[in-house]
């Protein structure tokens, strides 16, 4: 079974289009688990008027978060948090999945816990260019990947006993999609497809690209992470 999560917040304008594109690539038996995070505009009218069985809505309450990243990371949380499938994607609310997704996704989650893919720029209808070359861009070790940070969780998909090692997720999180790629790595179980499988939709209102980071703050969140990474690898070994 298969449950993609998607976290939708005023979303109405391309959730329509992202929906039909996840659906036809599931199964009667699957599931997408949309946790909104009370939406202004009609996001949700849109969703429930699909009247598709196999999507089940859900309200995100949570005070943990200030940030547009941090309650975007919390919102993924609670969809993730009730999904019952073997096999999770996560999906934003305003991307295209191109048709292969799922099936190569699958294919490579026989071998990882967590695996990831290229994708391309999508923008006014127009494919700008690929993510990344041919080079795979997941370092071997977890100081690599944490100066990087190469992830997009746009892109994941995991097995079900991946959530043990990530959630609940840290209260000082800032990015999911960092934590979640960090911990894959750690645990020397993350693949990656050079294959683009999604048209990551640019526009005016993206979380990831309207925020201009300092220096310090870059330093400041990368040690942060590692100590998240620290304390959660502690907690496994005392279970």
């Amino acid at each position: 079974m298969i449950s993609v999560c998607v976290a939708t917040y005023n979303g109405e304008k391309y959730i329509e289009e992202q929906l039909a594109s996840i659906l036809s690539q599931l199964g009667d038996d699957d599931e997408v688990i949309v946790s909104d995070d009370n939406s202004s505009d009609k996001t949700v009218e849109l969703i429930a008027g699909l009247n598709d069985d196999r999507i089940k809505i859900y309200v995100h309450k949570t005070n943990r978060g200030t940030s547009s990243f941090a309650m975007a990371s919390f919102n993924f949380e609670n969809a993730i948090k009730r999904a019952n499938g073997d096999y999770i994607f996560l999906a934003d609310q305003d991307d295209i999945w191109l048709p292969n997704k799922v099936e190569l996704s699958l294919k490579a989650l026989e071998k990882f816990m967590l695996v990831t893919s290229n994708f391309y720029f999508y923008r006014d209808g127009q494919i700008l260019k690929r993510r990344f070359d041919d080079e795979n861009p997941i370092r071997k070790t977890l100081l690599g990947n944490l100066i990087h940070l190469p992830f997009k969780g746009c892109c994941f998909a995991f097995k079900k006993k991946f959530i043990k090692y990530i959630l609940p997720y840290p209260d000082n999180i800032l990015a999911h999609d960092a934590w979640m790629g960090c911990v894959a790595v750690k645990q020397r179980s993350i693949g990656y497809i050079s294959e683009p499988l999604i048209l990551h939709r640019i526009h005016g209102d993206n979380v990831s690209y309207n925020k201009k980071r300092s220096a310090l703050f870059k330093v400041k969140y990368r040690l942060t992470l590692l100590l998240n990474l620290y304390l959660r690898n502690q907690k496994h070994k005392n279970i």
